[in-house]
């Protein structure tokens, strides 16, 4: 998000919490309550862009290519026993089919990549009990397939968590004016009943509603926290800055703030009863805002 979202973003969220928190004070007041519903929707459906926004696709490439640097490197040992059998038994077609160097391997797409292990597969397969002798085993046939079939599976992680956050981008672009729109010519409104029976109530409102654009020189950290499996915000998980004593917990939409951060390396950890705790390290940099989504696993 832009470091104006960013802002946008937390004003709203931190509305809505004053909302929340103080409920039982416009309970009878059926206008508000109905805006305050509408409004929380939709906070709801540009969390949900938020956190799809903020996943780094890094991880995503990383795992792809340890999954294909191990397929290359069974393909390279499955084609070199094929082609032993084949040199051994003047076999040139087989040879021929089934020999690929490291730097062929290396070289294809990854398409290219499981169409040239999955006919390697099916060739082997066909002279299975040939290449027994050559360490090739039901288990390692198996294995190979499993291997092809893992890959085929993850090559598009990468691609598609890049078009998922250029798709979350676009439609935080359009819905963050949709919400602060519904604040002013609805929601503020609304809230002028209040002004006369909870003057304090309606006057910390008037304040969280104020978008508070922190200076260039301010190094601050977003923290959004989210469920490994399915990516839905997790509240309340404990969020330590180690070793400077800074505190926070998460918000029901899973997110935070920490400003005033000094500039270069640190670590946060977070934990939480449901989930494995985790550390992650993140850097601050001089006139920017740091977004950080620590994915936690359930126990």
């Amino acid at each position: 998000m832009t470091k104006t979202q960013i802002d946008q973003y937390d004003m709203v969220l931190s509305t809505e919490k004053h909302l929340n928190d103080n409920a039982a004070l416009f309970a009878a007041n059926a206008p508000l309550v109905a805006s305050k519903a509408i409004f929380s929707t939709k906070i709801s459906k540009i969390a949900t862009q938020v956190a799809i926004q903020l996943v780094n696709t890094t991880g995503l490439t990383v795992d792809k290519e340890a999954v294909r640097q191990k397929l290359e490197d069974k393909a390279f040992v499955l084609g070199a026993a094929c082609c032993s059998y084949a040199s051994a038994n003047a076999n040139s077609d087989l040879y021929n089919r089934c020999h690929f160097t490291k730097s062929d391997l290396i070289h294809f797409r990854d398409a290219e990549l499981v169409g040239v292990c999955t006919n390697l597969h099916v060739t082997a397969s066909g002279i299975a009990a040939a290449l027994v002798p050559y360490g090739v085993t039901a288990t390692v046939l198996s294995d190979f397939l499993s291997l092809v079939t893992a890959f085929s599976t993850v090559m598009k992680n990468p691609t598609e968590g890049i078009a998922k956050r250029a798709t979350a981008t676009a439609n935080i672009a359009t819905l963050m004016p949709e919400i602060l729109d519904f604040l002013t010519t609805r929601l503020d409104n609304d809230m002028v009943s209040m002004s006369l029976s909870q003057p304090d109530f309606y006057s910390t409102y008037s304040n969280v509603r104020l978008i508070n654009s922190s200076p260039t020189s301010v190094m601050s950290l977003t923290t959004t926290m989210l469920d490994e499996a399915d990516q839905t915000p997790i509240a309340n998980v404990a969020i330590e800055i180690v070793g400077e004593n800074i505190h926070r917990t998460s918000s029901p939409r899973g997110y935070n703030t920490i400003v005033n951060l000094t500039d270069g390396s640190h670590k946060l950890t977070a934990s939480h009863p449901n989930y494995e705790t985790k550390t992650v390290d993140f850097t601050i940099v001089s006139g920017e805002t740091t977004e950080l989504v620590v994915l936690l696993k359930k126990l």
